[in-house]
């Protein structure tokens, strides 16, 4: 997309937003980001210590607020009419629903800026409102000007939960293929310790949803076939010792490698070393897999994805082309699913590789950035 013919100033406001890590954390810093890259003003209010160092070049204006990230609309109540009318913004992105609620108290009719809300998933569900939360919830969507899905189900859950009154327009999150792209591992598979062995990845907090149980269980029937089969665990949470005990008792410990958090400049190593990558998540009534852009990660790298068909995880992975998906809480059909890719290594390089071509054609955060800049321009010149 070319440069605007007139830049506009776009205030950001969010809950989540680096140094603290996370997928709406990074979403939400590679929008601004770009905003920036396309020669707009942007400005970010976040949660976050006075003077915290800021990801983004110097012109971004970071304003951060010493608070817990969730009460963030708190003291914004005050302070965000105010704040509005003095920074005479064009744009005003709100990146949870919960930061919006302010916005409740500025009458429409004396607003200058379109406003824009993401919707994820799991925020549709629950929050710390509760039993507010519906209601809030819905107030919150229907006063936005336009609600932005990233995915397919998630628009579904929004349109019966948030029951937007503006416009809903679908835009995906992307991935950065000039980092995420085929290459060298690093000597990862050495310290590892599992050499040319068959390695199955997953990278995620250690909590239910990501279904690392499941895993478990489907790597004792893959054992079965393929002995040297390995599965690498990245990431820590509250499930940890629960798997530990689970591989213990199925006599699996040998092949499971917990890797602990992995650090962010060796991730795009750890994606190149596997075989394929897994994403077994499951879907409960307060908690959802709102896209798994995960998958996009390891696609950039060629690595093919099985993941259950759950929430939003079948935009992210096509089913027999980049990946294969299986039914929640299936343990044979994941192990299948796993076999088959692990036994028959040239389609699971067919489907990275077009897991990749897929990213260029489009899940990029260029392309990503670029449908929201449409979204601001289409505003602007109506």
């Amino acid at each position: 997309m070319p440069a605007p013919s007139s830049a506009s100033r776009i205030l950001i406001v969010t809950q989540d937003f680096p140094p603290v890590t996370g997928g709406i954390q990074s979403f939400i810093f590679e929008l601004a980001a770009h905003f920036h890259k396309r020669g707009h003003t942007v400005r970010v209010l976040c949660p976050g210590a006075p003077g915290t160092p800021s990801p983004l070049p110097p012109e971004v204006e970071v304003t951060r607020v010493n608070i817990h990230s969730s009460w963030l609309f708190l003291p914004l109540l005050f302070k965000l009419p105010g704040l509005l009318r003095r920074g005479g913004y064009d744009v005003v992105l709100f990146a949870q629903w919960q930061s919006s609620l302010p916005q409740l108290l500025v009458p429409r009719a004396a607003r200058r800026y379109l406003s824009l809300c993401p919707a994820y998933g799991r925020e549709l569900l629950t929050s710390v409102l509760i039993p507010f939360h519906g209601l809030l919830c819905r107030a919150a969507f229907r006063n936005v000007d336009v609600a932005v899905p990233i995915s397919t189900p998630v628009e579904a859950m929004l349109r019966r939960i948030g029951r937007p009154r503006g416009r809903v327009a679908l835009i995906h999150p992307g991935v950065d293929p000039m980092r995420f792209r085929p290459g060298s591992s690093g000597g990862l598979r050495d310290r590892y310790g599992v050499g040319g062995a068959p390695l199955i990845l997953a990278i995620s907090r250690l909590v239910r949803r990501k279904g690392h149980d499941l895993l478990i269980r489907a790597l004792s029937r893959v054992l079965e076939s393929l002995p040297d089969a390995r599965l690498l665990l990245g990431g820590r949470g509250p499930e940890e010792q629960a798997l530990r005990a689970l591989a213990l008792e199925l006599g699996v410990e040998r092949a499971v490698i917990f890797a602990g958090r992995i650090a962010d400049d060796e991730m795009v190593e750890h994606y190149r070393m596997a075989d394929l990558f897994a994403l077994p998540s499951r879907q409960g009534p307060r908690d959802v897999e709102g896209f798994g852009i995960v998958c996009l990660e390891a696609g950039g790298c060629e690595v093919p994805s099985v993941a259950t068909n759950t929430g939003g995880i079948a935009d992210a992975v096509v089913d027999g082309e980049t990946g294969l998906l299986v039914p929640q809480e299936d343990v044979p059909a994941l192990a299948d699913a796993l076999l088959r890719l692990l036994r028959n290594p040239e389609e699971a390089k067919a489907m990275g590789r077009r897991a990749r071509a897929r990213i260029l054609e489009g899940l990029t955060w260029e392309a990503t950035g670029d449908k929201y800049l449409a979204l601001m321009n289409a505003r602007n010149a109506a």
